[in-house]
């Protein structure tokens, strides 16, 4: 919506565990999935989370690959200040079990207080009893705090438009809350009534123009 790009590559880490007997062993199998879509203007929301999921599906038959081995084979251009394949990251975390015991051993989850972006901006979804809980992570580099809580606000009014007209294409749907276009209207745009010149009903704009350019030619 930023950027009205139509061709997006967003990371996701997957847990590497697609066979049951690997649900035993201890152990980081974790890789990196680089996902490509398409968010053309023109396509309803229904329609691109279909190709999404599509998509999803067909990078996760295909998880195992080495993530440091695509890139190797894409033989892209390397740069030490930012990531080969993408910048941005979306991360799902789905804990089934909060607590197991092995052996005798009873392991529960130590939150972490973590002060490094590893990538631009990182979309943290957490899977709770009550609903999911979404953080973001960034790049202080590159991002104010305000900066990021205006992306909030705006991804917050984006699932709200989405959820009440799912069929709207992706460029109908609005992310600018209400305040933001009272400001935009009345605050960066109001002007005073005497600063006004009236207007005659049906005059054209390119005779006003041509009328400023004869006052100020130079």
């Amino acid at each position: 919506k930023y950027t009205g790009q139509e061709d997006i590559i967003v990371g996701t880490p997957i847990a590497g565990r697609p066979h049951a007997e690997l649900g035993s062993l201890v152990g980081v199998f974790l890789n990196t999935l680089a996902i490509r879509n398409y968010p053309s203007g023109d396509k309803t929301f229904l329609d691109y989370l279909q190709e999404v999921k599509e998509h999803a599906l067909s990078a996760y038959e295909h998880q195992e690959y080495p993530f440091e081995e695509l890139v190797e084979k894409l033989n892209v251009t390397r740069d030490t200040s930012r990531n080969a394949l993408f910048d941005t990251m979306f991360e799902l975390k789905t804990f089934e079990q909060q607590e197991f015991e092995l052996e005798g051993l009873t392991f529960k989850p130590y939150p972490t207080d973590d002060h490094t972006s590893k990538f631009d901006l990182t979309l943290d979804a957490v899977e709770q009893s009550e609903g999911i809980l979404c953080s973001l992570e960034y790049s202080t580099a590159l991002y104010k705090p305000e900066t990021i809580a205006r992306f909030a606000q705006h991804f917050t009014e984006l699932v709200r438009a989405i959820t009440l007209h799912p069929q709207q294409s992706l460029s109908a749907l609005d992310m600018v809350t209400v305040e933001e276009k009272a400001q935009i209207l009345y605050g960066f745009g109001d002007v005073g009534v005497s600063d006004v010149t009236a207007v005659e009903a049906g005059a054209l704009f390119h005779t006003y123009v041509e009328e400023q350019a004869q006052l100020v030619p130079d």
